[in-house]
């Protein structure tokens, strides 16, 4: 995670993956290879969603929470269908695993699941608990009305904390939704920006870009983006 966020450094990034690669293959332990592959789930390495594809397919229900483990840490919406098809599984680790990933990929087309498994009285409590939360991460109108109504039914005080702290994280959710909206406007402004006007102009003493500073200033800031995002919760 620290190295997607670019906190260490390129070389150290490097050989943590390399050893959580072969961890994944060679450690003896199945709960260490595990692991690694839960760890690689931030990972930007080419090889990994084999790996996570490898673990999802493996007929040991453990390997499959902790593929999906993996995919609610990848920020890669290419696992939509797989997480979407265990948010009913019968196993329960397996369901609580594809709960959880689908708020942290903010997976808008489980939605609908996760708000029926809210009000379903035969959900268990925890995971009910991660419906809560992700529903807070994943966001819309339908999430608020249906946390609210459920705060105003619900007689479990740890359940009133939580979803206390849900309505909060929500209101974060939408805020950084937004943020997004915006990002992608200017985006497209820095965009339209390159179009170069070919019509006829009146105005022959108007200041070409280099003059003025334009988008075509070598001096012009560069904008960079992380390699990866993921939300905080």
């Amino acid at each position: 995670y620290l190295g997607e966020l670019e906190e260490i450094s390129e070389k150290t990034l490097r050989r943590l993956e390399d050893c959580l690669l072969s961890a994944t293959t060679n450690d003896p332990d199945a709960l260490v290879r595990r692991c690694a592959l839960e760890a690689l789930g931030f990972s930007s390495r080419p090889e990994v969603p084999t790996l996570i594809s490898q673990a999802y397919a493996d007929p040991d229900p453990d390997w499959v929470a902790s593929a999906l483990f993996a995919m609610g840490r990848s920020y890669d919406e290419r696992w939509e269908a797989d997480v979407r098809r265990q948010l009913r599984s019968p196993n329960a680790a397996i369901q609580m695993e594809a709960v959880k990933a689908a708020g942290e990929l903010g997976l808008e087309s489980c939605r609908r699941i996760l708000l029926d498994l809210l009000e379903e009285e035969g959900t268990d409590v925890e995971i009910r608990a991660e419906v809560i939360w992700s529903l807070s991460n994943i966001g819309g109108e339908e999430v608020r009305g249906a946390l609210n109504d459920r705060l105003e039914k619900t007689d479990d005080e740890n359940e009133s904390d939580l979803i206390e702290e849900a309505l909060e994280n929500l209101d974060l959710s939408e805020q950084i939704s937004s943020m997004d909206l915006f990002d992608i406007d200017l985006e497209e402004e820095a965009h339209s920006a390159h179009v170069i006007d070919l019509s006829p102009q009146e105005d022959t003493d108007a200041e070409s870009p280099e003059q003025s500073g334009g988008v075509d200033d070598p001096q012009a800031p560069a904008k960079g983006k992380p390699r990866h995002r993921h939300k905080k919760s």
